[in-house]
Formats: structure tokens, sequence, C-alpha cells
């Protein structure tokens, strides 16, 4: 039935063991809470147009797959569990971070508003020529509580966009692009979550299953971005199995005029 998982979290309710999981699958995304060994479990099922995501927002007004028994049996249970799971969503997404990613998300967090201007410091393939001579700029656009958007613009080229989210293990980096009219590319939301704490100045992002379906040839890719306050911005790929290297170094100390909106934003 599930095309994968994307978050699990254990709990106690009362004197009982349960557990509360988003998972993915064809039609969208379910989220499920199971209690004991009894079996009873509440379903909830999200639909979406287009590839399935999570976090998704606006989890509270979508309609509950719940059998009249289940309510009739455990009525206090069932509308404690109703009431968890409308709210699970909104903690998982402001779970603390370890220290490390704390630290990173707030001087991230501090420079909204702001654009730079980068050049690539490193590189090994003949397909990063579409960015020499032209003008970089990073444009730190969008920042809520658990989403950062940060559009990459390579001269007229507006198609880019990274987005870092806090979810309840850690950061989650993934690559949004769009064509001019604003829809999406077949090639986009590619990216990784974070295995470790890393540090206050570097987060990586080890390529997830979704893209390794969508892009065979990067399922050894790690993404980093590396941040010195005050200083410097720098995003970087490494595919070791093929020896590739990328890094784009932003400069934090001269802020440049902000850019017009990537395709598919106002």
């Amino acid at each position: 039935m599930f095309a994968g998982l994307t978050a699990s979290q254990p709990f106690r309710l009362g004197n009982n063991a349960a557990r509360v999981g988003a998972q993915t699958g064809l039609g969208g995304v379910v989220l499920r809470v199971s209690v004991g060994d009894s079996g009873l479990g509440i379903m909830r099922s999200i639909s979406q147009q287009g590839r399935a995501r999570a976090p998704l927002p606006g989890w509270a007004g979508l309609p509950w797959k719940l059998t009249r028994a289940d309510r009739a049996r455990h009525p206090r249970r069932v509308h404690r569990l109703l009431l968890l799971t409308l709210l699970y969503p909104f903690a998982a997404s402001c779970a603390a971070l370890p220290p490390e990613q704390e630290a990173f998300w707030r001087a991230l967090r501090g420079l909204c508003g702001q654009a730079f201007a980068g050049k690539v410091v490193e590189s090994t393939s003949a397909t990063d020529a579409a960015f020499a001579g032209q003008a970089l700029v990073m444009h730190v656009r969008a920042c809520g509580e658990d989403e950062i958007r940060i559009p990459f613009h390579v001269g007229e080229n507006r198609s880019r966009t990274w987005v870092i989210t806090r979810t309840a293990s850690g950061l989650r980096l993934k690559h949004d692009h769009r064509h001019e009219d604003g829809a999406e590319d077949k090639v986009t939301q590619y990216g990784g979550d974070t295995a470790a704490a890393g540090t206050a100045t570097r987060q990586d992002f080890p390529a997830d299953g979704f893209t390794a379906e969508l892009i065979p040839a990067a399922r050894t890719n790690v993404w980093s971005l590396l941040l010195s306050p005050g200083k410097s911005f720098s995003y970087r790929l490494v595919r070791e199995a093929e020896g590739r290297r990328f890094r784009v170094e932003f400069d934090l100390t001269q802020p440049v005029p902000a850019p017009p909106a990537p395709w598919g934003h106002r």
C-alpha cells in the first residue's frame, strides 16, 4: 500500500506504547497512529497532485478514515489520538534540533531578506560551463519557522531555489526547479536529509531514495551548505563515485540588490 516511510515517532499514551508515522503512498500521504497490541489505529490520507512530499501543511482540515466500531469501542482514546495527530505535524516541524543544527539554522535565518554575489571556486565537470561568465546571486528570500527558501540566480536564469527545511530528525535540503512559466521541471525536488548533527558552520545532505530513483547517477551525491557568519556562504556538491566536485561561494560582506522573484513565485 505504501511507497515509503517519511517519518515515524514512538511515544506513550497512558500505559500504552504508541507510534505515529507519516507514509507516502501512490495517492498522497497517509498519517497513521497505532496504540498498544490491540491494533487500534487511525489512518489519515492526504491527496496531493504530483509527487508526494512530507511534511505537508494544512493537515488539520482533511478528513479522517476511522470506523464507527473504533469510535464506539474506544471513544476517549480515539478523541486523544485525534487531537495528538492533529498536533503532530506542527510539533514535528518545531522539534528541537541538535545544538549544532540550531546554531546553523539561526545563522542562516539571520541572512533573511539579503542577497549576495558569488563565484564558482571548484568545478570538475564540463556540465558546469553554464555558470561561466554569468552573474551568480543567492537571495535568502523567505524564512518561515520551519522552511528557508534561497533562490539561486544564474544570469537571467531564475529556475533554481534551494529549500532548507526543519524535520523531526534534522535538516533537509531540496532543489526546486521551475520553468519560466512557473511549471515544475521534470527533474525537481531532489536532495536529502542530514545523517548527523554536523557543525554550526557546515551541514551535509546525502542523497535520499527519491533522488536515487529520479537521478540514478546522483545516488551517491552529498550536498553541503557551509556558512561562515559575516564572511561567506558556500553550496557544495560531491559525487565520490565519479570524482565530481562543484562549489559556489558567496561573499557575505557585500550584500547586493535583491534580484527578481524566481520563476513560479511572486
